[in-house]
């Protein structure tokens, strides 16, 4: 209780404002849940807070670790929740029509089918890690690119608030992943499902698979036009060379030792992630 006391204290004089703090599946798995941000201010309070964190830690002789899956063996993962809502400058609810049965505006349902049909190739993004796809066969999340109304097993949820809200829970995210391509990515969806007045599929229709490992997911991402497009060639380039060589030296490490690249996936990210 002290440690987390004196990290929120310290948090708030960096300007990050956390909500909730929990423990969550296993002693060592911790929740925190961020205030609300407007636009980039959100991927910023992300980073910094992940940054401190982890600077903490190591102040106090911890380590604080956001690797997607530390224990193999166990049937949990870290995430990176995108909870998002879009707004009006007057402060009004894009994403809600309360006169819509199921009070979903034109714009949020050409928003999740955005994301929904751009969901193979955002995976790249959002789980840039080899380890990253281990908390990706839990039995909890959703090999689909799916959507829901308040399911959380699908990947993107519609959750709905008291009052005048919905928001977006984005739960393809790990933890090891950049907030500002996690962004960037997912408004370029979103845009280009109002954009191209995408219809949204039912929550009982068959979607299509996310991508199982990092190497068919990068090919996911070089073949989404709309996301090359918006994020820059350059980028997605550079992106795709570096975890291709990250994946390559995985797989040399397994074959080296004959054994299961977890080890090598450990030695790689627990303290980097």
């Amino acid at each position: 209780m002290e440690f987390f006391m004196e990290l929120l204290n310290e948090l708030k004089q960096t300007n990050v404002s956390t909500e909730t703090l929990q423990a969550e599946t296993d002693d060592d798995y911790f929740e925190v849940t961020l205030d609300v941000a407007e636009g980039i201010e959100a991927a910023d309070g992300t980073a910094l807070f992940k940054s401190h964190v982890k600077t903490f830690s190591k102040r106090k002789g911890n380590v604080a670790s956001f690797m997607s899956k530390v224990d193999n063996t166990a049937d949990y993962g870290t995430g990176l929740h995108f909870n998002h809502s879009l707004w009006t400058s007057e402060g009004t609810s894009v994403l809600l029509d309360n006169s819509k049965t199921d009070q979903l505006s034109d714009v949020a349902r050409h928003w999740i089918a955005g994301l929904v049909k751009h969901g193979p190739g955002l995976t790249a993004l959002c789980s840039p890690t080899v380890n990253c796809y281990r908390r990706l066969e839990k039995k909890k999340l959703s090999t689909r690119s799916d959507w829901s109304v308040q399911d959380k097993n699908a990947t993107f949820v519609v959750r709905k608030t008291r009052g005048d809200n919905i928001y977006i829970e984005d739960r393809l995210p790990s933890s090891a992943s950049n907030p500002y391509l996690v962004m960037a990515a997912t408004v370029a969806a979103g845009i280009d499902g109002i954009r191209n007045k995408i219809p949204l599929p039912t929550q009982t229709e068959d979607f299509c698979l996310l991508p199982p490992d990092l190497e068919t997911a990068l090919t996911c991402l070089k073949e989404d036009a709309v996301l090359v497009g918006a994020l820059g060639k350059d980028l997605v380039e550079l992106f795709v060379a570096t975890k291709t060589m990250e994946i390559d030296h995985l797989k040399s490490m397994g074959q080296t030792s004959g054994t299961d690249s977890f080890q090598h996936e450990y030695h790689l990210y627990f303290q980097n992630a």
